[in-house]
């Protein structure tokens, strides 16, 4: 028998959206309703993180602006929308 740890988060769930520096470890952190710019470079080493109009800029603009609108409305959907973790994934 295996037994498996998972981990189910509703987005009213998230508390803060963090941007770690693989290079130096500088954390950025914001609360997702303080979430204001996404951040290209380390503000530490200015190690590069994202380039201008890439995919992955575009992917974490349209996250930020999914998730910060279907928390801060509140609305009742008639679903619940959650996202489940392995049970290795590290919570601080």
């Amino acid at each position: 028998m295996t037994a498996e740890n998972r981990v189910v988060a509703k987005l009213s769930d998230i508390v803060l959206v963090r941007f770690e520096c693989r290079k130096c470890h500088a954390v950025s952190a914001w609360k997702p309703s303080q979430w204001e710019r996404i951040p290209r470079a380390c503000p530490n080493c200015s190690e590069p993180w994202l380039i201008p109009g890439s995919i992955e800029e575009s992917f974490i603009q349209s996250l930020k602006m999914n998730i910060g609108q279907m928390a801060r409305t509140g609305k009742d959907y008639p679903f619940e929308f959650t996202l489940e973790f392995d049970g290795k994934t590290v919570i601080e």
